[in-house]
């Protein structure tokens, strides 16, 4: 067994205190490790200083940490002060001026004679020089230090000469060696590359190499007449460059400097016109937007964002508001953006990046629901085996008429076996995002209604989890009402005293049944997996109801997936699928309910983050730039093949080689005026509006012949415009004659 990436973090005004919390920490470690019989890897532990003081940054002060090696394995070091004398010193050449006719001299060397033993038997001796002492023969195969000597600790060469300096004549001395903790100034933890100062410069580098290569990878994926399309070179690029970049990017990038993170986003503007298939003096917003990509610093945001919300929800014991509370920002030494010599600038902090944006967002100030960490119980303690079923009798689709869904509900529930019971969940949002409510109902098979209930399902929510919230509640219902039928409602204590006598009290007799009818098949597919798979915290509460009501109450559940909104309509009637349509009524009025005391998952929490990110690059866009003229703020239109799909996305970002400005910009023309009438540069509105192609126009781009926004809304009727004007032939050639003769007919 490995355990990778332990951190002990000591905090202090100084390095000597630094160094004590750090050195107990060590100890108790060891002990633990030599407890557990557990080895330590001393050669891949590193340390590193934070600190802000000009005189301790970038590796200029080396802590004094050290772990303990083994009596068994060390070997006993014995220095013997009689030993000791001076060897003559060698002439030093003085730099500086002396009195003529004087020989240049050192000062003297003190030596001693080390003798090594180990199981009393001797293994080195040799003369040593006292300051190369920390540097020996022995320290260098071994990898260790002295520490102490005869019990005192020994921090430097000085100390050890002092200590020996106040021993008798003729003692042994004990030297105790020690394996340092060797010091990194670019240490990788968690795959991220940190520095004294945090100023993630090593990661950048790391981070912007990473992009390189998969820029590479994508480049080889594309070309003149052939390559991939763009759905799937935007997905190469995510799952090979920008999630690389992605990794720690609300740390990195909120401490990291402008110019810094500008590095990341030049590669990542390469990634976007090869994506998208632009030009590459193509702006960067352009860019982007054309390749369906956030720029880091959004990105940053979202990812510092999510990690607040993930660390609100750590179980309480960790003291979870203590990670996400602001603290005050300290001012760096250096910015690496700002002019030479600039001094005392105040960096950006994860903690204030991610709580602007989580407020902004609408999370900040909800109630978290605590993440689930572990399974409550091992897997061998559930003894609930419940049914499900995710398919029916007949396959429906979603759209088919109510009538035809509803029979196929109704037939496979004939066929099944029948129930004491019958539980109809339902959960709705607004939008599927917001003002969650939940609703249930618990009813017989002749249609009487034993139980109902409606509550909310939190401020920011999906509709799968107020269907799990719905299912919660609906079981906590049913088991209360089972454990104490007494407390129900008078009219339904004699129905309820009777499914408890006939199934419950008498251990002999067949359990009750009850079938859960609902309409959510994902959460009925998810809880099929088992207790030890879920992932969630509602998902777990509803096993362990399931748990309970089998061990105390001995009920039986089935769960079986339905057609929504089946018995809807003129023609709905009183059957089994009833109660979900009483349920979805139910849901609405919860969600008209409170919502702000609900718990929000961390999934929901994301979603919203990202949704607002969505927004702020949705507002950040230039209203006067061509792109947001040809697009209308709108996703374009795609097309099938990836070669014309880049002609068009080229004239929508301005940068084309079609057009005559473009040309004559990077220098291939003289002259940006229009070829065709002469009367004005060619852009990309001059080529569709060009008076001296009136016919071409009016057949091919027909009633939008002035609205730029044909270049997104249909793109096929922009291309079969430039192939008949001949502005295709001399990019694409020949080849596509017979596709653009095609295309032709078929937009007539």
């Amino acid at each position: 067994m490995w355990a990778d990436d332990l951190v002990i973090l000591a905090q202090g005004t100084t390095v000597e205190e630094c160094e004590r919390k750090q050195q107990a920490a060590l100890h108790k470690l060891q002990e633990w490790s030599e407890r557990w019989k557990m080895n330590i890897s001393f050669a891949k532990t590193e340390q590193i200083l934070f600190t802000l003081n000009p005189s301790e940054v970038n590796g200029k002060r080396h802590p004094n940490i050290h772990f303990q090696i083994d009596p068994k394995e060390r070997p006993t070091v014995y220095i013997s002060k009689k030993d000791i004398g001076f060897k003559k010193p060698k002439p030093v050449v003085s730099k500086r001026r002396r009195p003529p006719n004087t020989p240049p001299v050192s000062p003297p060397v003190p030596t001693c004679a080390l003798r090594f033993e180990q199981h009393g038997r001797p293994v080195l001796a040799a003369e040593q020089n006292f300051n190369d002492l920390q540097r020996s023969k022995f320290s260098h195969v071994h990898g260790t230090t002295v520490v102490a000597c005869n019990a005192l600790p020994v921090r430097s060469e000085g100390e050890l000469l002092e200590v020996i300096g106040r021993a008798p004549a003729g003692a042994d001395l004990k030297l105790q060696f020690a394996s340092p903790v060797r010091y990194n100034t670019n240490p990788k933890l968690l795959g991220c590359y940190i520095d004294g100062q945090l100023l993630f410069n090593g990661h950048i580098d790391h981070v912007k190499k990473r992009l390189q290569q998969s820029n590479k990878l994508l480049r080889r994926y594309t070309g003149a007449t052939f390559g991939v399309g763009r759905p799937l070179l935007r997905q190469l690029h995510i799952g090979c460059g920008q999630a690389r970049a992605d990794f720690a990017c609300g740390v990195y990038g909120s401490f990291a400097s402008e110019k810094q993170r500008d590095r990341i986003e030049a590669e990542q503007r390469r990634a976007a016109c090869i994506v998208s298939g632009c030009t590459s003096t193509t702006p960067g917003d352009a860019a982007l937007r054309e390749a369906e990509l956030l720029p880091l610093e959004l990105r940053a945001r979202q990812h510092a964002a999510t990690l607040l919300e993930r660390a609100r929800r750590l179980p309480h014991h960790l003291d979870p508001e203590s990670l996400v509370r602001p603290t005050p920002t300290a001012t760096r030494i250096s910015h690496g953006g700002g002019s030479a010599g600039s001094k005392g600038i105040t960096r950006g902090c994860w903690r204030a990046t991610a709580r602007s944006t989580s407020a902004a967002a609408g999370t900040l100030y909800l109630r978290p629901e605590e993440q689930l960490i572990a399974p409550p119980r091992p897997p061998w303690e559930w003894t609930a085996t419940p049914a499900f079923h995710t398919e029916l009798i007949r396959p429906v689709r979603r759209w088919e008429s109510a009538a035809v869904r509803r029979q196929a509900a109704l037939d496979t529930l004939a066929q099944c076996p029948g129930a004491d019971a019958y539980l109809s969940p339902d959960g709705s949002a607004e939008r599927g995002v917001r003002n969650g409510g939940s609703g249930w109902v618990i009813c017989t098979p002749n249609g009487t209604e034993l139980l109902s209930g409606w509550c909310a399902a939190g401020r920011l929510c999906s509709s799968y989890h107020a269907e799990c919230v719905a299912m919660r509640n609906a079981l906590r219902d049913l088991q209360r009402a089972l454990l104490h039928p007494k407390a129900c409602r008078p009219h339904l204590q004699l129905l309820m005293g009777n499914l408890v006598g006939n199934s419950c009290i008498a251990s002999c007799m067949p359990p009750m049944q009850v079938q859960v009818l609902w309409d959510s098949q994902s959460a009925v597919r998810s809880l099929s997996k088992g207790p030890i798979a879920q992932r969630k915290r509602i998902e777990s509460e509803i096993w362990d109801l399931i748990e309970q009501l089998w061990v105390q109450c001995r009920c039986e559940l089935t769960f079986r997936w339905i057609p929504s909104h089946t018995n809807e309509g003129p023609d709905a009637f009183r059957n089994l699928l009833w109660g979900n349509t009483v349920a979805d009524d139910l849901a609405d009025r919860g969600s008209r309910l409170p919502q702000f005391e609900c718990p929000v998952n961390l999934k929901c929490a994301a979603a919203a983050i990202r949704r607002h990110v969505a927004d702020i690059w949705q507002q950040r866009r230039p209203r006067e730039h061509w792109h947001w003229t040809s697009t209308g703020g709108r996703k374009p239109v795609r097309l099938d093949d990836p070669q014309l799909e880049k002609v068009v996305a080229c004239l929508r970002t301005g940068h084309s080689p079609l057009l005559q400005q473009y040309l004559h910009r990077i220098g291939a023309e003289e002259s940006a005026t229009c070829q065709s009438c002469g009367l004005e540069p060619e852009t990309a509105a001059h080529c569709l509006t060009c008076p001296a192609r009136p016919e071409a126009r009016l057949r091919h781009l027909r009633h939008k012949w002035e609205d730029p926004t044909v270049l997104a809304s249909h793109p096929q009727w922009v291309i079969d415009y430039l192939w008949e004007i001949g502005k295709l032939q001399p990019i694409l050639g020949d080849q596509y004659g017979s596709l653009g003769d095609a295309t032709v007919h078929s937009s007539q």
